[in-house]
């Protein structure tokens, strides 16, 4: 019994060695088909070296956003405080929350008086500050 096994699972391995579609797999020459191990590794280099580059312009865009957000804001309260006293010859403006997407404001920011110096300070570290009396900045504007 164990004979006829043998031959049996000899002969279909013959089979399949003879046929048309195995001997054009096995005899495929290296490099007709597929990459080769070099052009996988460069390929992963390239795409380190743009990940590289492209990650920390990505990071700093939030921290800049953050940025932008705080110098906008006291640019508006300067100004409500020159309408306010054009207007009714009295400063004041509208008071800001203590913090607003990702900055945090303090001095005039917080009040409605317009006697102060409004500073913004980003959650990566860069202060604003404006003094609501006089219109000078203070910072990296």
């Amino acid at each position: 019994m164990m004979v006829q096994v043998k031959k049996k699972s000899m002969s279909a391995l013959q089979t399949y060695l003879s046929s048309p579609r195995t001997r054009q797999i096995l005899s495929r020459k290296p490099g007709e088909q597929g990459f080769s191990l070099i052009e996988l590794v460069i390929v992963v280099a390239v795409l380190a070296v743009l990940a590289a580059i492209a990650i920390p312009a990505f990071q700093n865009l939030a921290e800049d956003g953050r940025k932008a957000a705080a110098k906008s804001s006291l640019a508006q309260i300067y100004k409500e405080c020159e309408v306010s006293k054009m207007q009714t010859g009295t400063a004041a403006h509208t008071a800001l929350s203590a913090a607003v997407s990702g900055v945090n404001y303090t001095g005039g920011a917080v009040t409605t008086a317009c006697t102060a110096t409004a500073t913004g300070t980003t959650t990566g570290g860069a202060v604003f500050a404006v003094n609501l009396a006089t219109g000078e900045k203070t910072g990296t504007w």
